[in-house]
């Protein structure tokens, strides 16, 4: 409540253990700090707060590990403490250069306002457009995924149906995409399955029947394009 300008801030992260001793956290451990640093500014301040904020990364960096760095999402620049006496700092800069983001966000975001784009719209498409240009790796790797021991059997639940839910129950369909990657020239839901019947005629009446068994005229039901 006592910061007035936001824009002005700038918060800079460094692990204890990198502090003057020439360790540097790898590009995951920093993307995963700097991420919960984010995630409890949207909390604590807004959503807006938090996708403006400059996060900077500041242990140990180096021009040998500045480059990797800089891809991660949530790392938009370094705190360079010693290296910036040496020689070498201008390499830093030339292997950063200047955020993409900030200089082509603008247009992209006074486009989709002008074309009457929602909020929820934009907010999608910029935060997909910063992995992009921040070369973001969106693979899981191996390390971060662990073997589930086990799941529950749908037949050892034991779970009453209670038909009076269906009043507070939206039915959200993936309503498929065009498939003109399979050489397809209509939605992949329009396709007949059997019957006459198309994919989405099925689940229409998939609806239907459950609003004639339970008694739940008011079960809603969406289709939502992929």
């Amino acid at each position: 409540s006592k910061v007035k300008d936001w824009s002005k801030i700038v918060i800079a992260y460094e692990p204890v253990w990198a502090i003057g001793t020439g360790k540097v956290a790898t590009p995951e451990q920093a993307q995963e700090t700097h991420a919960a640093i984010r995630a409890y500014l949207k909390t604590a301040v807004s959503a807006q707060v938090a996708d403006d904020m400059r996060i900077q990364y500041g242990g140990s960096v180096t021009p040998e590990n500045c480059a990797e760095l800089i891809t991660k999402p949530d790392i938009d620049g370094f705190l360079v403490g010693g290296a910036s006496l040496k020689p070498t700092f201008t390499d830093i800069i030339s292997a950063v250069g200047p955020s993409a983001m900030k200089e082509l966000w603008p247009k992209y975001q006074e486009k989709m306002e002008k074309e009457g784009c929602n909020e929820a719209a934009i907010a999608a498409f910029k935060y997909n457009y910063r992995q992009l240009v921040c070369k973001a790796d969106m693979m899981i790797p191996d390390s971060k995924i662990e073997p589930v021991d086990s799941l529950p059997e749908l037949e050892n639940i034991k779970v009453k149906p209670d038909p009076k839910l269906l009043k507070k129950t939206v039915m959200l369909k993936l309503n498929g995409g065009l498939g003109t990657g399979m050489g397809l020239e209509k939605a992949k839901s329009l396709l007949e399955v059997t019957g006459g019947n198309t994919f989405l005629d099925l689940i229409a009446k998939q609806v239907d029947s459950m609003k004639t068994e339970f008694k739940a005229k008011d079960l809603k039901f969406m289709l939502m394009n992929s």
